[in-house]
C-alpha cells in the first residue's frame, strides 16, 4: 500500500490515500501519474478539499473508515482516524484546522461519539465539541466561514428537523439561522456555499417548508445567508429520488435531475440555460456522483452509467463541452473507467490534474486499477502561474484594515480568493471588469495571507501580512 502527497510551491498538501504505482501514456496531452495504481479492493468515494488540502475517506469492505495524512515521498505519517465503526459521509475542517466529520458512526478511535465528532488535528477526539445527541445518520455538512456548521441528517429532534445550524463549538443554540430556517422533506445530500454566502442544496427532497405552514416544492433549494430562502430562485423540478451532486461555476451550476440529460442553470434565478444541450443523453442505467466544471467551463462528470448521446464508449467518466455535447478528445485519451464493474464517486481538478476516485476495476479495459487514479493534463485542465503579474501591485502592505489590489489595466473576470496560513478560505469573490480592487481586512486575525487571483487561465499568488 502506497500512500501519496503533493506539495506546491507554496503550502499545498493533497491528502490522498493511493496504492501502487504505474506509467501510462493515452494520449499527446493526457498521461497517467506513475505515482498512482491499483490495490486490494479499496474503495475511495468520499474527498474533502480545503484549501489546497484533500482529505480522502477510504474504505474497505467489513472494515472501518480511515483518515490518513501523507507525506510526500508516499509514507503516511499521521492517521488521523484509524479505527471506528459505520460510514463517515461528510468532512470538512474549521479555520484552527480541526475536523468536522458526519456520518453513521457511533465510535471513532475508541471514543464513543454520535454521528458527528470533531478531531484535534492529531486525530484524537475533541472534548470540548457538544453536539447533540442525533437520531440518524449525518448526510452532510459544510463549514461556514465562521466557524458555524451547517448539518444536513436524522436530527430524531423536531425542533432541529433536517437541516439545523450549530455553533463553532457543535451546540444547536436558538440562532437565529434556525429561527429562519425551514425544513426539507427529506435530506440534503450535498450542501455548497457560494461566494456571496448564500447556500445550494440538493439531495433527496422535493419542497421545503416554514413554521407558517407555507410550502415551496423544489429539488434544489438556496438560503440566503441568514436562513431565509431566496425567493428569487426558481423551483426546480426533477424525476429522480436523489441528487448527489451540483457542479458550480462562476455564474452557473451543473446537475443532473433525471430525464436522461445533465443541464445547466443559472445560478442566480435558477432558470435552465438552454444553450447547454446533450443530443439523447445517457443511454443505460445511470447515477452521476460528482460534476467538476473546468476552468474553461467544460463539465467532468463521474458515476456509474453507460452511454451517453448514443455514444456506448462512454463508461462511468465523460466530459462535456461548453454547448453540453460529448467531449470526444477527452474520451479518446482518457478512455472508459470502470469497464468490468464499479463506478466513480468522486472528482477532483487541482491545477493540470485531474483525480478520479471509486471501486472501479480498470481504464480504457486492458489496465487493471482500484480506487484512485491521477492523470496530468498539459492542455485542457493548466493553469499558468504568475503570468499576468506585471503591473500587479498590493498595497499598503502589511494592511491595517484597508489592502488595495491593483492590475494595472482593466481585466474583464477576476476571481479573487484569500487564504490563511492554514489554508482556510476566508474570503472568495468574483469581479468583472476592474482593474484595481479593495479588499476590507479590518476582520482579519493577525498573522499572514496568501491571494490567488486568477483571470483566464492564469494566476498569481499575493502574500499579505495584517498587522
Amino acid at each position: 500500500m502506497k500512500i501519496n502527497i503533493i506539495i506546491d510551491d507554496y503550502r499545498k498538501l493533497i491528502l490522498i490515500l493511493m496504492l501502487g504505482i504505474v506509467s501510462i501514456t493515452f494520449g499527446q496531452n493526457i498521461t497517467l501519474d506513475i505515482n498512482y495504481s491499483p490495490s486490494n479492493n479499496h474503495t475511495a468515494d468520499l474527498i474533502q478539499e480545503y484549501s489546497d488540502n484533500l482529505y480522502l475517506f477510504h474504505t474497505e469492505l467489513y472494515q472501518s473508515p480511515k483518515i490518513r495524512l501523507i507525506d510526500s515521498d508516499g509514507t503516511a505519517f499521521q492517521s488521523l482516524i484509524w479505527s471506528g465503526n459505520g460510514t463517515i459521509n461528510a468532512i470538512d475542517v474549521q479555520s484552527d484546522g480541526k475536523i468536522i466529520i458526519g456520518g453513521s458512526f457511533t465510535n471513532i478511535n475508541g471514543v464513543n461519539v454520535y454521528r458527528i465528532a470533531r478531531l484535534n488535528t492529531n486525530g484524537t477526539i475533541d472534548m470540548s465539541f457538544n453536539p447533540p445527541i442525533l437520531g440518524g445518520p449525518v448526510k452532510s455538512l459544510v463549514v461556514l466561514m465562521d466557524d458555524r456548521i451547517l448539518v444536513s441528517g436524522s436530527s430524531g429532534n423536531s425542533s432541529l428537523g433536517n437541516l439545523f445550524l450549530l455553533d463553532s463549538d457543535g451546540f444547536a443554540s436558538n440562532n437565529s439561522f434556525n429561527q429562519n430556517l425551514g425544513d426539507i422533506n427529506g435530506l440534503a445530500y450535498v450542501i455548497k456555499v457560494l461566494d456571496d454566502g448564500k447556500i445550494l442544496l440538493a439531495g433527496n427532497f422535493s419542497y421545503y417548508s416554514t413554521e407558517d405552514g407555507n410550502s415551496f416544492g423544489t429539488k434544489i433549494l438556496k438560503l440566503n445567508d441568514d436562513g431565509t430562502r431566496d425567493i428569487s430562485f426558481s423551483s426546480i423540478g426533477g424525476n429522480v429520488s436523489n441528487i448527489d451532486t451540483i457542479g458550480i461555476s462562476q455564474n452557473y451550476f451543473y446537475a443532473y435531475l433525471g430525464y436522461g440529460k445533465i443541464k445547466k442553470y443559472s445560478l442566480n434565478t435558477g432558470n435552465t440555460i438552454s444553450s447547454f444541450q446533450s443530443v439523447s443523453g445517457f443511454d443505460d442505467a445511470f447515477r452521476v456522483f460528482d460534476i467538476k466544471v473546468q476552468y474553461d467551463g467544460k463539465v467532468i462528470v463521474g458515476g456509474y452509467f453507460n452511454g451517453y448521446d448514443n455514444y456506448s464508449n462512454v463508461k462511468n467518466i465523460m466530459r462535456l463541452n461548453t454547448n453540453g455535447t460529448i467531449d470526444y478528445n477527452f474520451l479518446t485519451q482518457v478512455g472508459r473507467i470502470g469497464v468490468l464493474g464499479g463506478v466513480v464517486h468522486t472528482l477532483l481538478i487541482d491545477e493540470g490534474s485531474l483525480y478520479v476516485f471509486g471501486s472501479f476495476e480498470d481504464v480504457n479495459s486492458d489496465i487493471t486499477f482500484n480506487s484512485a487514479v491521477k492523470f496530468i493534463d498539459n492542455s485542457f485542465l493548466n493553469i499558468n502561474k504568475n503570468n499576468f503579474d506585471i503591473g500587479l501591485s498590493i498595497y499598503p502592505n502589511p494592511s491595517n484594515g484597508l489592502t488595495n489590489i491593483n492590475f494595472g489595466r482593466l481585466l474583464p473576470n477576476i476571481q479573487l480568493e484569500v487564504k490563511d496560513v492554514l489554508g482556510k478560505t476566508v474570503y472568495r469573490h468574483n469581479y468583472l471588469n476592474t482593474q484595481h480592487i479593495e479588499l476590507n481586512t479590518s476582520s482579519y486575525s493577525k498573522g499572514m495571507y496568501f491571494i490567488n487571483v486568477k483571470h483566464e487561465n492564469e494566476i498569481a499568488v499575493l502574500k499579505l501580512i495584517v498587522n
